[in-house]
């Protein structure tokens, strides 16, 4: 079993989907599901043989309750949720990386060479992701993988590729160490492959993670062992020093010969044509594509996002819910300029993990998550301090290396949203745990009944799952064809479209627009307003802080001559971006309809009288002969 969690990690890198917008997320979360679902199953099958090998004892160990704390807290902060539907996946997708982990531990305690099998797979992975970055960055092939910007490989965005990429890294270092021949020379190939695509990626999280981390971990290797440091140091680079010396050439080698800038990027996201009603920006990484200053960025979001959370201090806004209720805090819709034109940015996530647990959990939720890698740093440094194997002192500190590096990419991106981020965090855990079960052992024995129950409620939820991820799947290969529907100005396609894709498991896209918002879109293009209207509302229920659900909710009132109702959404839409001039023109014409032309002249005159909208001249026209007066 421990050769299926190397295949499984080889198998998911590459998974990805041109049919979904985001080619990566939900093809890989329904794969691991359905995959740790055969393995608790296998586990649970096992388990009741005396000659099965498994510790089950291992649970009673400090982190697993952790785990069990942060489920129990991040399950809760979803009374405060304002779409249950996303938050409820978020809470699964938690719950799936919990599992993982339970049967990773479980698979490598059962067989004393499972972290062998598990980083020579590891290794074959990293230099696999490795290569097809190079390739696509020179052009070479594999450029038709989906994605953002050159060089990703298979992760859709190059910060992710190279953040992944990190995350292996501790296991081929650990390769050097404790292989040899064939494998260490497999093992100076993925680390010397994944520096030259992290270098090529110009990821800077990533190599400001790798100073970091190494530093953090040499300070500590030196403090604990500073006096024979020195002599151990001597006879390792006396009897490897050929192997030394040809790794280092191989990396400069490489390096050297491959290395040139090239600035030129392809598979940019799409921009969609210009349209009569308002539209966002669709693209799931799009607060990243145009930054021009990424850290002040950064600092606003964080600033942003702890005014979110000293208004929900204890359980946060609810799992999941940092997207939908960030606008009022952060008023975030500003606008960038693109290659093609001013753009609209709808911001998903804080760039920090940790803030963005704080918010969406509360303080409660971060003090149960931190014990999660605070236990598993505890476990390295006393398998380091205490163990008398050098094979677990070289294991305790690469994962000391990638725990702490993991630690310092979340606090600067997002790896917690990501499959084959967590996948590679939990391996990484499990491994330490397992090691430090085997160093430390305890008499503590669990009866069969209790874990026949804890893994039939596993697999229940797994189950759930695997189904919801499917259902999501689904939905999101239907509104990719809804999407491409829009630009073609197919309404009846696009709504037909979205009525597959709208479902209790699927509201909203990437971008956070909610799917009614589409589908009143295409009623109101095709003169269906009282449909349309009911669509709108719909989309407000979903995300209420959306400008453009604000917006066209309030055309749908226009429309029907409810002209009160469609100022009221139109002046909360300028409360969250002052700049959208959409809502300020609809705003102008509705107080001209209402016969406040002094009002109408405000609004409209704010935005000058050269603006492109041609309905702000007329109205201005219409303003001037009503008040008999110039503009």
């Amino acid at each position: 079993m421990s050769i299926c969690l190397s295949i499984a990690v080889l198998f998911i890198s590459g998974l990805f989907s041109n049919h979904t917008l985001d080619p990566v997320l939900l093809p890989r979360f329904l794969v691991l599901s359905i995959f740790v679902l055969g393995l608790v199953f296998v586990i649970t099958i096992q388990v009741n043989s005396s000659r099965s090998g498994i510790d089950i004892g291992v649970i009673k160990r400090a982190i697993f309750p952790a785990f069990i704390c942060y489920l129990a807290i991040s399950g809760l902060s979803l009374v405060n949720a304002i779409n249950m539907a996303e938050g409820l996946f978020e809470w699964l997708k938690l719950f799936l990386f919990t599992a993982f982990f339970y049967s990773a531990v479980l698979i490598i305690l059962k067989n004393k060479n499972g972290i062998i099998f598990l980083v020579r797979g590891i290794i074959l992975t990293a230099t696999f992701l490795s290569a097809l970055g190079i390739c696509q960055y020179y052009r070479l092939a594999f450029t038709s993988i989906p994605g953002n910007y050159i060089i990703y490989a298979t992760m859709a965005h190059k910060n992710l590729y190279a953040s992944a990429l990190f995350l292996m890294l501790p296991f081929a270092i650990y390769g050097v160490s404790r292989f040899s021949r064939f494998w260490q020379v497999a093992s100076w190939i993925a680390i010397t492959s994944m520096s030259f695509s992290i270098f090529l990626a110009r990821a800077r999280t990533v190599w400001v993670t790798i100073i970091f981390a190494t530093v953090t971990v040499v300070v500590m290797v030196f403090l604990r062992h500073k006096e024979s440091i020195f002599l151990g140091w001597k006879r390792w680079f006396r009897f490897n020093r050929s192997k030394i010396v040809g790794g280092l050439m191989l990396l400069i080698i490489l390096t050297v010969t491959l290395v040139h800038f090239n600035d030129e990027t392809v598979n940019s996201p799409p921009t969609l044509g210009k349209n009569k009603v308002s539209v966002p920006q669709i693209a799931p990484f799009a607060e990243s594509v145009w930054s021009l200053n990424t850290l002040s960025e950064r600092f606003f979001l964080w600033k942003k996002s702890l005014s979110m959370f000293k208004a929900n201090p204890l359980l946060g806004v609810g799992l999941g819910q940092w997207r939908l209720v960030f606008p009022i805090y952060g008023k975030v819709q500003r606008f960038r300029q693109s290659d093609d034109g001013l753009a609209e940015v709808f911001f998903q996530r804080p760039h920090n993990d940790f803030i963005w647990i704080l918010t969406e959990t509360g303080i409660i939720g971060l003090l149960s998550y931190l014990p999660i890698l605070g236990g598993a740093i505890f476990y390295a440094l006393k398998i380091f301090i205490k163990s008398d194997e050098s094979d677990n002192r070289a294991l305790a500190i690469c994962s000391l290396f990638g725990i702490i590096g993991y630690m310092v990419i979340a606090f600067f991106s997002f790896p917690r949203e990501r499959i084959l981020h967590n996948i590679l965090l939990m391996l990484n855990l499990a491994c330490i745990v397992a090691v430090y079960h085997r160093s430390f052992p305890t008499p503590v024995k669990v009866g069969y009944s209790k874990i026949l129950i804890l893994n039939c409620l596993t697999m229940l939820f797994l189950i759930i799952c695997a189904i919801g991820g499917y259902a999501r799947l689904e939905s999101e290969t239907h509104l990719k064809s809804a999407l491409a529907a829009r630009q073609t100005g197919d309404w009846r396609t696009l709504k037909s479209e979205i009525d597959k894709a709208d479902s209790s498991f699927y509201q909203l896209d990437p971008a956070s627009v909610p799917l009614a918002w589409y589908r009143g879109i295409a009623n109101y293009s095709m003169g269906q307003f009282g449909e349309a209207l009911d669509d709108f509302k719909r989309a407000y229920q979903i995300h209420p802080n959306h400008i453009h659900v604000l917006n066209n909710l309030g055309t749908g009132y226009a429309q029907a001559g409810d002209y009160e109702k469609a100022a009221t959404y139109y002046k909360k839409a300028l409360e969250i971006l002052p700049e959208f001039d959409e809502a300020r023109i609809n705003l102008g014409v509705i107080y001209f309809h209402m016969g406040d032309f002094a009002e109408a002249r405000r609004i409209l005159m704010s935005l000058g009288r050269n603006h492109q909208d041609v309905r702000v001249s007329v109205y201005q026209k219409l303003i001037e002969s009503e008040m008999n007066e110039p503009i």
